[in-house]
């Protein structure tokens, strides 16, 4: 049976990420946005992973490789947290007051080809929900998947996440404008 382990971002793992985006670039085009040629780079990859333990360190977004028996296969990160707010989209479908304070962050991962569909990504989330609830004290997840993404929606359905809004023309993907669906997850 293979471990699955979400270990935060950091530069060990910079030679296994750049070959981890190599490896799955055709892949990904398929389902986002194609990065730039400078993105393929040792030194780029460093940057970026900076930038996460940064961002880290300042309650920003919180970043995350996706290991199998501690080999890289995936990243999942919680990004645009926000603390405090008062207002969203959600309210008046959860009948919560307008005092209820907010905590929230946006889920987004990718995972290997190598490694879709064989439940890597759902265990993955199930993880960092837990995370985000128990250690960060959030209080609502957010997802924003591309309908032409139906395993992802699976993902997050999975874990408990519900239907919030479709957003047409949402994305585009290498020019090609696709709607959003937005999911939500909130803590008991």
């Amino acid at each position: 049976m293979s471990k699955l382990t979400i270990v935060p971002i950091n530069h060990d793992y910079a030679d296994a990420l750049l070959a981890f985006e190599k490896d799955n670039r055709a892949y990904f085009k398929s389902l986002i946005e194609d990065r730039e040629d400078g993105f393929y780079t040792l030194h780029n990859i460093h940057n970026e992973i900076e930038k996460g333990i940064e961002e880290w360190e300042s309650d920003e977004a919180y970043k995350f490789f996706m290991c199998v028996d501690n080999k890289l296969m995936g990243r999942i990160n919680l990004r645009q947290i926000t603390r405090d707010t008062h207002t969203s989209i959600f309210n008046d479908r959860q009948n919560k007051s307008a005092n209820t304070l907010i905590h929230q962050g946006e889920i987004g991962y990718r995972i290997s080809q190598q490694y879709s569909g064989k439940g890597v990504t759902t265990s993955a989330v199930k993880l960092v929900k837990q995370y985000a609830f128990e250690e960060l004290h959030l209080n609502r997840i957010v997802a924003r998947v591309a309908v032409n993404n139906p395993g992802s929606q699976i993902v997050l359905l999975k874990n408990q996440f519900q239907f919030a809004e479709r957003i047409q023309n949402g994305q585009a993907i290498n020019g090609q404008p696709y709607d959003l669906v937005t999911l939500f997850c909130e803590s008991l």
